[in-house]
């Protein structure tokens, strides 16, 4: 036992030693140790035990809270006592450890001869992996990324490479790396603290196989995280601006250009329609033309290309669309001679045609009928009913070139406008650029029978007594677009109150257009009163006409002096006259009931040779004829007149019989003289 370092009190009678630290010890900072000492008690059996650590072997300048333990000996006499101290609430360093007995009056005392060192723990505990570790193949390269673990001592990243297997072993604890280190069989690739890394210089088409290991500043090592990547050539660029150019009725020129430096070729590809497409070449590297040959004449195509390597293909280029030439026929020109004519006479259509395409036209279809265009939709090329001109043309109709072709047609048999139209080709035997109606025209083809009218009537004499000779000429012209021969001329002549009609009919040999004749022919006035002429020119060809009459009145003829062999009735007026009156125009309106021809209904009666009078009463008979029924309504209004001419309203009377009162005027200081009729 070793001896007590001090004693307190009177006489030593207690003692205590510590046991097992005859030398130095060292244990790390968190880990415990055993502390023994060995006591007796010599006295009251009361002693209290202390167990602690000091930096020094005063007692009496312990440093605080060096004990670790205290407590009673239990009343024995002696005995040993073993205490666990742990070092982990304490600070390193090296102590002295020192067992203390007291009995409240006397305190003993012992330091051990070996010092206790608590040392620094070591950190053998690895930081978290990294996490979200990825390799991203490039272009003989591999780009890699991560993210770190949250460990506050995390030092760094270690990556190791190998190509074609995984790593075989990892780090070892507590060992340094460097890039360019060999490791697991490869080779450390990346050792810092970032959070990517691009690994260059690869050879394409060989896996490499990447262990990612987290470290911290005790040289901790994580268990790893794997990732893997084959490094390729990329696809190329797609192709751009392709143009397809038609050279020929079956060759279309291609070209594009090549945005790639490392293509292995080019796929074309053609659509009919630019949804369904088929490969049809490949070309090699750095071409950027091709002609697609032995196609269809007159047909539209479809284009795209993309350019391929061993990789894959790259995007489409844009596509380009075409058609291959065509003929492209039209009318240019129709023309019908005679542009007008009689119904159902001969006549020659002449039709131009036209190729204004880029490719000579063989075997070309040709048709013109009469009638309204057909709608494009329903054609088609089943020709109409009235077809007059049909057939195919075999000679070849260069490109540019113009034809005149001529057919002998029928104009048509009813009278009127009619046209004819002219269509060439279009869907029925070759292809063409234009398709449809832009290949037809039109012509107005006039069918006509002629257009005479009586433009005049002149008569030579405008009055006389009845059997006087007269003689009536009319005027005829053509306003129409033909030639008409032997055209027969109608007159009439009526003597409406007196009796009498006659009828005379002359011929015109020939009336060119907008041309005029006259023609006369010779009658008498028969019976009193007014007698009217007409005359009416027809073509023989169709009864279609224009009716002029001319009527020719005569005022001053002498009025109805003679009984008519049919009188039926009579009424007398009585009448005051106008001022300077020199006769009487009296108006009848009559109606007929039942069948017959019906007489004019205004029959003028004229009264002449009454003296230049002022309020004269002068009376009138009016004699009713009517050879049918008999009148059921009659109205008569009576005018003064003056050279023939009315000039004034007497009076007028409705069914009425007897004498009508009319109120005289005033006479003018003068009369004027009474002009002629012209």
């Amino acid at each position: 036992m070793s001896t007590p370092v001090t004693e307190t009190g009177a006489s030593a009678w207690d003692n205590i030693e510590v046991v097992g630290f005859e030398s130095d010890r060292t244990v790390q900072k968190g880990n415990t140790v055993q502390i023994s000492a060995v006591w007796e008690d010599n006295g009251n059996k009361d002693a209290t035990i202390t167990l602690g650590l000091d930096t020094d072997t005063n007692p009496y300048n312990p440093i605080t809270g060096s004990a670790f333990y205290s407590g009673s000996a239990g009343g024995a006499a002696n005995g040993q006592i073993t205490k666990t101290l742990d070092t982990s609430i304490w600070s390193t360093g090296s102590y002295y450890v020192y067992a203390k007995i007291s009995n409240g009056t006397r305190t003993r005392y012992y330091y051990a001869r070996g010092k206790l060192t608590i040392s620094t723990q070591p950190d053998t505990t690895p930081p978290g992996n990294i996490t979200n570790f990825t390799a991203t193949a490039g272009d003989a390269r591999v780009d890699l990324s991560w993210k770190k673990p949250s460990d506050s001592d995390l030092s760094g990243i270690l990556i190791v490479r190998r190509a074609g297997a995984q790593p075989s072993s990892g780090p070892i604890n507590a060992v340094s790396y460097a890039v360019g280190n060999s490791l697991g069989g490869g080779t450390v690739i990346y050792a810092s603290n970032g959070t990517s890394h691009a690994d260059t210089g690869l050879t394409n088409g060989t896996t490499y196989y990447y262990k990612a290991y987290a470290f911290d500043t005790s040289k901790n090592y994580a268990s790893g995280v794997s990732a893997n990547a084959t490094p390729q050539q990329p696809t190329p660029t797609a192709p751009s601006n392709l143009t397809a150019t038609p050279v020929s009725g079956t060759q279309i020129n291609l070209s594009w250009s090549d945005n790639s430096n490392n293509e292995s070729g080019f796929k074309i590809e053609r659509s009919p329609d630019g949804n369904s497409w088929s490969e049809i070449t490949t070309v090699g590297a750095n071409v950027m033309a091709f002609s697609d040959t032995n196609l269809a004449t007159c047909t539209a195509y479809h284009y795209r290309a993309r350019a391929y390597n061993n990789v894959g293909n790259s995007d489409y280029s844009n596509s380009a669309e075409t058609t291959t030439w065509c003929a492209d026929l039209v009318i240019e020109s129709t023309t019908v001679t005679p542009s007008a004519g009689y119904p159902g006479t001969a006549a020659t259509v002449t039709l131009t045609i036209k190729n204004i395409g880029s490719l000579a036209a063989n075997n070309f279809h040709l048709a013109a009928w009469w009638g309204l265009l057909p709608n494009p939709s329903e054609y088609d090329c089943n020709e109409p009913n009235s077809l007059v001109v049909s057939g195919s043309i075999t000679v070849p109709l260069a490109v540019g070139e113009s034809r005149s072709l001529s057919y002998s047609i029928t104009l048509p048999g009813s009278v009127g406008d009619h046209a004819l139209y002219a269509f060439v080709d279009s869907r029925c035997e070759i292809k063409e650029q234009n398709e449809g109606w832009y290949n037809s025209k039109g012509r107005l083809v006039k069918v006509w029978t002629s257009d005479l009218a009586v433009t005049g009537m002149t008569i030579t004499s405008t009055s006389g007594k009845p059997g006087d000779a007269v003689t009536i000429t009319a005027t005829v012209k053509n306003w129409g677009p033909l030639v008409v021969d032997d055209i027969p001329v109608h007159f009439f002549t009526d003597n409406d109150f007196c009796g009498g009609n006659g009828v005379h009919t002359g011929t015109i040999s020939s009336l060119g257009v907008n041309q005029s004749v006259t023609i006369s022919f010779s009658t008498k006035f028969r019976g009193v009163g007014t007698m009217t002429a007409r005359a009416l020119a027809r073509d023989w060809r169709d009864w279609r006409y224009r009716y002029e009459p001319d009527y020719v009145d005569n005022w001053q003829a002498y009025g109805c002096l003679q009984y008519p062999p049919n009188n039926v009735g009579s009424v007398t007026y009585s009448v005051n006259l106008p001022p300077c009156s020199d006769g009487v125009l009296a108006w009848g309106d009559v109606a007929l009931l039942g069948d017959g021809e019906f007489p004019p209904l205004y029959a003028p009666v004229v009264v002449s040779n009454l003296s230049n009078v002022t309020g004269v009463a002068a009376s009138l008979v009016y004699e009713i004829v009517n050879s049918f029924r008999v009148f059921t309504r009659r109205a008569f209004q009576v005018l003064g007149a003056r050279g023939g001419r009315s000039i004034a309203s007497s009076c007028s009377s409705s069914e009425s019989v007897g004498d009508v009162g009319c109120t005289p005027q005033s006479a003018p200081a003068t009369c004027a003289p009474v002009a002629p009729l012209q």
